[in-house]
């Protein structure tokens, strides 16, 4: 019984760290460069990999889908040629879907890194904007 709660844990908390590997390394990076606000770099490094890995994971789970159940029916009815070439490109999509990311990980923030410090001086703070008083004449 305690094993299972063991387990549940490890398993929790593994999957929460490999989850923040993406900002953590991106933060590794940012402070290693002497970037400019780097833990909003770490975070856009991270939202750009979870986004472009969302997608590509998408896209890899509708090829995945159509491998089980359409490549099949594909062969059946005499287009062996394309039921082959989507089972065979479903097989390796599981491998992409880890792979991904996890390259990801590593270029998104050293292709980043380049043109941080042009974003951050766009999004940081801006002093031109001075208002004035509604009581003082303009």
């Amino acid at each position: 019984m305690a094993e299972n709660y063991v387990l549940f844990w490890g398993v929790l908390v593994g999957s929460l760290a490999a989850w923040l590997l993406p900002c953590l390394f991106a933060l590794v990076v940012a402070r290693i460069s002497r970037l400019p606000q780097a833990f909003r770099f770490a975070i856009a490094s991270a939202v750009l990999t979870y986004g472009i890995g969302v997608l590509f994971v998408l896209m890899l789970t509708s090829l995945s889908l159509a491998a089980v159940h359409l490549a099949p029916e594909w062969a059946e009815n005499g287009h062996a040629t394309l039921g082959n070439v989507v089972a065979t490109a479903g097989q390796y999509a599981s491998y992409a879907e880890i792979l991904v990311p996890l390259v990801l990980m590593f270029v998104i923030p050293f292709r980043l890194k380049r043109h941080w410090p042009a974003l951050a001086e766009l999004v940081g703070g801006n002093s031109s904007f001075k208002p004035t008083s509604l009581r003082d004449p303009a």
